[in-house]
């Protein structure tokens, strides 16, 4: 009876091993879909001399980092870019959100307060504002 168990013992080892192994695989097939997506994004940005596009681009390499790579401070640095275009632009209040999120995702509750205010102040009647709202309950 013993040796069964054992035997056991051994099948269900390898199958945690396994499926750990299968974890870590695809946590690094997404990191490397990631990372290819940063580089059309990054290519975009800087090869465009349209502002909007340019905007765009860094929304969305913002949301790979907050979103797919969980690098928040990265993820602020281009959601700033977006806000700081000078320009305002649709994904204003996306971007200020998202820096909220990022700030929460830190630590950082009076930064992220701070951002989710100016969304409700800025973009009062938006769909982000109610999002925005939603978060300050959260904190």
């Amino acid at each position: 009876m013993k040796k069964n168990n054992v035997k056991y013992f051994f099948i269900i080892a390898i199958i945690i091993y396994l499926v750990f192994r299968i974890k870590n695989l695809r946590l690094r097939i997404n990191k490397l879909k990631s990372n290819r997506k940063l580089k059309k994004y990054i290519s975009i940005s800087e090869k465009s001399k349209d502002e909007m596009e340019v905007s765009a681009s860094f929304y969305t390499i913002g949301n790979i980092y907050l979103f797919e790579l969980k690098d928040y401070n990265t993820a602020i640095e281009y959601f700033q870019k977006v806000i700081e275009s000078g320009q305002k632009n649709y994904l204003e209040d996306s971007a200020m959100f998202n820096l909220g999120l990022c700030y929460k995702k830190i630590g950082k509750k009076e930064k992220a307060r701070h951002f989710f205010l100016r969304v409700i102040e800025m973009f009062p009647k938006t769909a982000r504002a109610k999002d925005a709202e939603l978060e300050i309950s959260r904190l």
